[in-house]
């Protein structure tokens, strides 16, 4: 049409990625070419209706393909199909391309809605939502797929809707400004076990944030709070994170996966944690926090981590063994590059109680605590410890240093005699000097 100074066409049929690229170079869409190269490993011609539109003066270039294509991949993601229209606008040669509304579908499931792609500002929009592996859907919306996310991982798809733009280079004009929905049926936060997780999501300029977060840990117990990822300019290596989590009758076996130990544990935890560091590399060492935690209806002393005063008490006192039945704990923390300390560790049972201050190295899990073991501080077992009335002393103190790591910890001890012949003298409850010409106190092993 030369009055209106427009060349237009229509085609119909099948074709390969390479049958249709040399009609897109020499309209130059080359954002068009930029979103079929993403496509590869096809596996039959692809279904297409082709329209365009050029303006002959200003090269001004309209194109619509309604694509139908088979098993291929994009991005590297395999793809079982692809099904939907792509819009091509190029004005001033900056190139608007929309594809959608879009179904699809991964070897991991589903994806569906719209994307806009804009040249002018390197942005992606998005109004979609999807069910799949974690990965795959990172590499195909091609925004925190470096790492960023590492903490976080989902054995299960990934459920998510969400609505807003993107920006796909750090070097981008756009601002990223997104929200939307997360879910997952099952999958690891800092390799603690989850279950039924949801919560908001939201990307703001370089941080994302998944607020309201909640779900439960394998066997029931309660998950909640808060985390955000700060990308600066998407330099995963960099990227740090900071959370707020609350735990509510967790069984303490399941903390076991978080801190890489292999012992048993029973009992139920509840407690508080706000947390941050590295969320790529060197995690553990970086991190830094405060939190609680209290301990019930557990066989604390079963724990190889107190078996050597279990094993101890066994030898020194026939018959205690089965009086010692620590069962609850608690403690306040604090976390600095990734060296947890408490002045208030607490281990209560019927007959003994057990305090403690010191640390505890969460990358070298090694373990730095002076430990004071109780005798007689509770009144509700009277009855079955009858026999021990008669003692020429009231209360007994027995202080330990506690070394090692939490599966093969070292208990060591002060001499029992001089414990007792302080507290029969009335001696402050301290330690006696070490005697340098005496042998070190010995080691127990559990």
């Amino acid at each position: 049409d030369y009055i209106q100074r427009l060349v237009s066409g229509y085609a119909k049929g099948q074709a390969l990625p390479h049958n249709i690229v040399p009609l897109l170079s020499a309209l130059h869409a080359r954002a068009a070419i930029r979103q079929i190269d993403c496509f590869a490993k096809i596996e039959r011609p692809v279904n297409a209706d082709i329209t365009f539109g050029v303006n002959i003066d200003t090269r001004d270039i309209a194109l619509a393909l309604n694509l139908d294509v088979g098993p291929h991949t994009y991005r590297d993601v395999p793809m079982k199909y692809a099904k939907g229209p792509l819009a091509v606008y190029d004005t001033n040669n900056l190139t608007t391309a929309v594809v959608g509304p879009l179904q699809s579908e991964s070897s991991t499931g589903p994806f569906a809605g719209t994307l806009v792609y804009r040249q002018e500002n390197d942005s992606l929009e998005l109004d979609a939502s999807a069910a799949m592996d974690q990965t795959q859907l990172m590499n195909i919306i091609n925004i925190l797929n470096k790492g960023e996310l590492k903490p976080v991982r989902c054995d299960t798809p990934l459920r998510v809707s969400a609505k807003g733009l993107l920006a796909l280079e750090s070097t981008s004009t756009a601002t990223n400004a997104l929200t939307g929905k997360v879910a997952f049926s099952n999958g690891t936060l800092f390799n603690l076990h989850v279950a039924d997780m949801s919560g908001d999501l939201s990307i703001k300029g370089f941080t994302a944030r998944f607020d309201n977060v909640a779900g439960s840990t394998s066997n029931g117990g309660k998950i909640s709070g808060d985390i955000a990822f700060f990308f600066p300019a998407y330099a995963a290596t960099s990227t740090l994170f900071t959370t707020h989590v609350s735990v509510s009758d967790t069984d303490l076996s399941e903390l076991k996966r978080a801190f890489n130990v292999t012992n048993a544990r029973v009992g139920q935890v509840s407690g508080g944690l706000t947390l941050n560091g590295h969320a790529s590399n060197r995690t553990i060492p970086s991190l830094s926090g405060e939190g609680k935690v209290n301990i019930h209806d557990g066989l604390l002393h079963r724990m190889p981590l107190f078996a050597g005063f279990t094993d101890y008490l066994a030898r020194t006192i026939p018959g205690i063994s089965a009086l010692v039945n620590q069962s609850s704990g608690s403690m306040d923390f604090v976390i600095t590059n990734g060296v947890l300390r408490t002045e208030n560790l607490l281990i209560e049972g019927d007959l003994f109680s057990i305090q403690g201050k010191g640390s505890y190295n969460l990358d070298s899990d090694a373990l730095d605590f002076g430990m004071r073991a109780n005798l007689f501080k509770q009144k509700t077992i009277a009855g079955r410890i009858t026999h021990f009335v008669t003692l020429p002393f009231t209360r007994l103190l027995l202080e330990f240093k506690l070394f090692g790591t939490l599966d093969d910890p070292e208990w060591s001890y002060a001499n029992i005699l001089e414990k007792i012949t302080d507290s029969l003298s009335g001696q402050p409850d301290q330690p006696s000097p070490a005697d340098p010409s005496k042998p070190p106190p010995e080691r127990v092993q559990p």
